[in-house]
This record gives C-alpha cells, structure tokens and sequence, in this order.
C-alpha cells in the first residue's frame, strides 16, 4: 500500500488519485494529513505539496485541485524524454510536471467549461484544444503519463506493478440515417433534389434519382459488407480473442428535427434491419441532437419496443 500525505483533501483529489492509483496503476493507497503517522510509515509514502517532507516520493503541487471552480490558466507545454507536459514544477520534484492537475485537466475536458467561440451547435471544437494546438490530440497522453509513473514507483520502492490489462477493440458505428437517400419522407426527398439542382451537383442529383428509381445502391446501404468483413476477421482470431473484438452498432430513434432528418422509426425497413443487425452483433440506442429527460425516455422506450430487449448500451 501506498501512503500519500495531503495537507488538505478535495472531491478533486480524491477523484483523480482513485482514478490514477485504484483503476489505472491498481495499488492500493490511503490519504492521510497526519505529519507523524506518515513519518513513521515504512512502507512505500508519496507527498503532494509545495515541498518535500523527507525521503519520500514528493511529486510538487500546482495548486489546481484546491481550487473551487473554474478558472483560467495559463498552460505552457514543455517536454518530458518524448511525452508533453504541463504544469511544470519549479523546484525539486521526483515528476518534473504535477501529474496529478495536469491528469485532472485533461480528463475532466477543463478547458470545455472555460469561455470560448463555439461552432454552430454551440459545441468545443477539437482545434481550440491544448491538444490539437499542441500535437498531442492523437496519443493516450495521460495513460502514457500514469505508465511512466508507474516506473518511477518501481524504481523507488523495488515493486513490481501489475502490467498485464485485458485490452478490447470496440469499433463503434453510429448511425443516424440507414439511408441517405432511400425511405426519405416526400417533402425531404423534393427539398435534397431541388438543393442539388440548385448548386448545379448534376452528378449527385443523378445519384439521388437512382437510388430512388432503384436503379442504384442507396450508399448507405453497406450493413451487410460490414457484417461479412467482421466475421471473416472474427474467424481468423484465436477462440480467446474473439470477444475482444466487437462492433456496437448505436441506432438513432428520436424524432425528426433540423438535426436529426433521416429515415424515420416508424419505418418498417429501418425496424427490420436494426433486428437484423442484432442477430450478429451488439446493438445500442444513439440519442437524439438537443435531448432532455423525457426525450430520452421517450427513445429508450422505442428501441426496448422495436428490439424486444432491455436498452443497456448508449
């Protein structure tokens, strides 16, 4: 068991630390503030402060899981060997980085809640991230972070961490329209139509009136080789692999609205291919754009009805 000394402990303390050391590291560690308890332990100890205490592993606080709120800072990206970091410690510290603000800020989305310009729909677009402006969007980087600590405590205390995880690939597909042309109500079809003509897509508004007149595949309508490929590449893994590679497929089922515009619920080609698709693979429920308690209910209720079984994947 690891002690850690904390002179003062917050919900976001205990949040991180449980994430970090119980469900990532998986060690077993408790907090105290008691000075001479943790003086006095002889077991593997870790303070997080503004200075060391001892001998321990001291790691250095930036402050940012005292604070109540959110509050803009001021985030300088430097480097760690190959790994980028932040919240670089000053002074002596075991991490040259706080591991533990930097974690919290990036897996509670900090800076989502901080003012910024939004897109159309009002969302935190992905090039405004210190990740994105950073070069670090496409790396695990806090898993990486943890993996390098984990080192660190090994190396200190002579332990030997577990480092076997059960890995699963879960390609998940959603799908908020079976068609993109095909099972439209009339109105959307004439307004798709006249908005091709209109911008002079000739070969678009010809691909929309074959798919209509059945004279070409709708280019959604790829189930069938999506399915084939999963299972001549689930036939070729050992026994013991096979569950470890999966495909969710997430149905939309909320009502139409200038978001959410393709094919209905209430079709019986839509209702027959999502039991279709369940006779293979796992299936979920995909909620609707501007959704609220009662709507999502509402949808829940639609995919138990159309599936027969109970909605346990979102």
């Amino acid at each position: 068991m690891v002690l850690i000394f904390i002179n003062k402990l917050s919900p976001r303390k205990q949040y991180i630390f449980k994430h970090i050391f119980k469900r990532l590291l998986e060690i077993p560690f408790e907090f105290t503030s008691n000075l001479s308890e943790f003086i006095a332990y002889e077991g593997p100890k870790l303070s997080y402060g503004k200075k060391s205490l001892g001998d321990e592993f001291f790691i250095w606080s930036y402050g940012l899981l005292n604070e109540v709120g959110i509050d803009d800072h001021e985030i300088e990206v430097h480097q760690w060997e190959e790994l980028p970091i932040f919240f670089k410690a000053p002074d002596r510290s075991d991490l040259p980085f706080d591991i533990f603000s930097a974690s919290f800020y990036l897996l509670t989305r900090y800076e989502e809640y901080l003012p910024q310009v939004k897109d159309d729909l009002g969302r935190f677009t992905a090039s405004a991230s210190i990740a994105a402006q950073h070069h670090f969007l496409d790396i695990p980087l806090l898993d990486l972070w943890i993996m390098k600590l984990g080192e660190e405590l090994e190396k200190r205390f002579d332990i030997t961490l577990p480092r076997k995880r059960d890995t699963q690939i879960i390609t998940a597909i959603e799908t908020a329209s079976i068609f993109q042309y095909k099972n439209r109500a009339i109105v959307p079809v004439f307004h798709s139509l006249y908005e091709s003509l209109s911008k002079l897509q000739v070969r678009k508004f010809l691909r929309q009136i074959g798919v209509h007149l059945r004279l070409v595949k709708d280019p959604y309508n790829v189930y069938d080789i999506v399915l084939r490929i999963y299972r001549e590449s689930i036939a070729q893994l050992p026994k013991n692999l096979k569950y470890n590679r999966r495909i969710l497929y997430l149905f939309h089922l909320g009502d139409y609205n200038y978001i959410d515009n393709g094919v209905s619920y209430r079709s019986k080609t839509y209702q027959e291919l999502i039991k279709h698709i369940a006779d293979y693979v796992e299936i979920g429920l995909r909620f609707s754009f501007a959704n609220g308690e009662d709507k999502i209910a509402k949808e829940a209720e639609r995919y138990e009805s159309i599936t027969n079984r109970p909605l346990s994947k979102t």
